[in-house]
């Protein structure tokens, strides 16, 4: 029996370590499936609030940048609306000048004509008053409007009763003040044409004195570009270099290529040993350069073109020319001027016709583009088209074949054209790239020397780069071709 109750006690002994085991083995599966589920839950929350936080952080962007262009186009509002007010005021002191003029006796409203009785009023007096309140009505009722509805633009209501002027449009103002900006452009540009054909033709050391101004107003308008990015390029010896590469070019032109690396070094070395706690940067000095190489070394090609003289098979033709066009300008001369006798040579009869060139391809680029264009350009400046570029290239072709015919050039309407064509394209591109440092630094003018056309620079940019190429080309290529024609 204690065998037999041994026996019994082993095999449930057995039976219950299986049974424990194996409740054991289920409960950890239980336990493991338990944790893989958990983990999974906790890494699809993680995954959604990651999706959230995404998506949040995307909202947000967007609504920055809604907040920025909203920003922005309220600016360009708030910037309308000042332009349009003060169109408005000086649409209101004309108006009001036609009301004294007129003589309204403002506190009776009696229409007196120089101080006279109502009974002596005349009917054009009547005319211009009722024209000017009829205006002044109209004005404050497009204040009153765009006061209340928070627009720039005025909007167009109905007419007067005391008056049968029908009002303006919205932007009668703006467009009578773009006009007016036009008309002084033309008068300037048509005083500063007649000013350079005399300075063109009143000797070599006048032509260099004008160009030394003008080369030191220009680098001063640069210097001013560069200290609005944050450098500070070497103002004094960049001055001082410029007026020895225009003294030199008008003495000695052979030495004229000498005096830019010369001066460089030095300028190299009077940065790295000025005193002061602050050190000069590689953009100070490479900002130094390029003005003295762009407002200096280039407008120097210039005066030495001024001052040259064809020899061999081209000076007799150009000798009958000066002679032609001296008895001419000896006719018209300015009065003020006779100190300054009228000096028609080689030099002066290129660069003459050279910037006319320019000059007239720089106006019928500017009247077919704003006529006619439609493609633009490029983005550095967004108003230039294609079509005003080629009517500048057309148009500075057939002024320059019209000179090289006068001129006798070798092949006149071959070399003409192509001279032409060249100096289009590289005025061009002066003035583009005076467009991209304006970009660059956040102007629009480089300065306001000039009514109606900005700065020296504004003006002179189509000049700059073209020098070197015309003086090479009259130089070295039109005796080359006179040889072998």
């Amino acid at each position: 029996r204690v065998e037999a109750r041994g026996a019994a006690v082993r095999r449930c002994g057995g039976e219950g370590s299986g049974c424990a085991a194996r409740r054991g083995c289920r409960r950890t599966a239980a336990q493991r499936e338990s944790a893989v589920g958990r983990g999974r839950e906790a890494s699809a929350e993680l995954r959604a609030g990651g999706a959230a936080r995404r998506d949040d952080c995307g909202t947000a962007g967007l609504r920055g940048e809604m907040e920025v262009q909203e920003g922005l186009w309220r600016a360009d509002r708030v910037q309308k609306l000042g332009a349009t007010r003060r169109d408005e005021g000086l649409a209101r002191r004309g108006g009001g000048a036609v009301l004294a003029f007129a003589g309204v006796d403002a506190g009776h409203g009696t229409f007196t004509s120089g101080g006279g009785s109502p009974s002596s009023t005349s009917v054009v007096t009547r005319r211009r008053v009722s024209s000017a309140r009829a205006r002044a009505w109209r004005l404050s009722a497009a204040d009153a409007s765009s006061s209340s509805s928070g627009q720039s633009s005025r909007p167009q209501s109905s007419a007067n009763p005391s008056s049968s002027v029908q009002q303006p449009e919205g932007g009668s103002a703006s467009n009578l003040q773009k006009a007016f900006k036009l008309q002084v452009r033309i008068l300037t540009g048509v005083i500063l044409g007649a000013a350079a054909a005399v300075y063109v033709f009143s000797g070599t050391g006048v032509f260099a004195l004008g160009l030394t101004l003008m080369s030191l107003l220009g680098l001063s308008e640069y210097f001013k570009m560069a200290a609005a990015k944050g450098h500070v390029p070497a103002r004094r010896t960049g001055y001082l270099t410029t007026l020895l590469m225009m003294f030199v070019s008008w003495v000695a032109p052979a030495l004229a290529d000498v005096v830019l690396p010369v001066c460089g070094a030095l300028i190299c070395c009077y940065m790295l040993l000025q005193p002061g706690e602050r050190q000069a940067t590689i953009a100070d000095v490479s900002t130094t350069f390029l003005g003295l190489f762009y407002v200096g070394y280039l407008p120097s090609f210039w005066v030495r073109l001024h001052s040259f003289q064809f020899v061999g098979e081209l000076a007799a033709p150009h000798n009958s020319l000066s002679t032609s066009l001296t008895k001419i300008l000896s006719a018209v001369w300015p009065r003020p001027l006779t100190a300054l006798r009228p000096q028609v040579h080689t030099g002066a009869m290129v660069v003459f016709w050279t910037w006319l060139a320019i000059a007239l391809a720089d106006v019928s680029a500017f009247f077919i583009g704003k006529a006619f264009g439609r493609t633009k350009l490029t983005a550095v400046s967004p108003k230039k088209t294609v079509e005003g570029a080629v009517a500048g290239f057309m148009c500075s072709a057939a002024v320059s074949v019209v000179g090289a015919r006068l001129m006798q050039w070798p092949m006149w309407a071959l070399s003409g054209s192509l001279y032409g064509v060249l100096v289009g394209v590289v005025a061009l591109l002066g003035d583009l790239v005076q467009s991209l440092f304006k970009r660059d630094a956040g102007m629009k003018d480089s300065g306001d020397i000039i009514p109606g056309h900005g700065g020296i620079l504004d003006r002179t940019d189509s000049y700059v780069f073209i020098a070197p190429l015309v003086y090479y080309i009259v130089t070295l290529l039109l005796p080359l071709l006179a040889r072998a024609s």
